[in-house]
């Protein structure tokens, strides 16, 4: 046991200067696989913004077509109840 306490106090800088290198190697592949996973994300966030835009342009291109044909019903309907008040084209 005194041996090797006698060993660790002899070489406690190069143990200390051992240990410091691990301790920056291990926070460094943290620091890297935090990047890594950040870009990843914000690769998805960005295909689903997309997806989104587009689900919401194709649901807008279908309300205004919806709403076109509301609009034409509309008028057609007016038109008949127009006509239906003429007495004069009366069958």
């Amino acid at each position: 046991m005194r041996r090797i306490l006698t060993t660790l106090s002899q070489k406690w800088p190069e143990h200390l200067l051992e240990i410091l290198v691990i301790t920056i190697g291990v926070l460094g592949a943290f620091a890297l696989n935090n990047w890594n996973q950040s870009s990843k994300d914000r690769e998805r966030e960005q295909a689903i913004l997309g997806q989104l835009k587009t689900e919401f342009t194709s649901n807008l291109n279908q309300l205004d077509e919806k709403m076109g044909i509301r609009d034409r019903m509309l008028r057609s309907a007016f038109a008949l109840l127009n006509n239906i008040d003429r007495p004069e084209i009366r069958i």
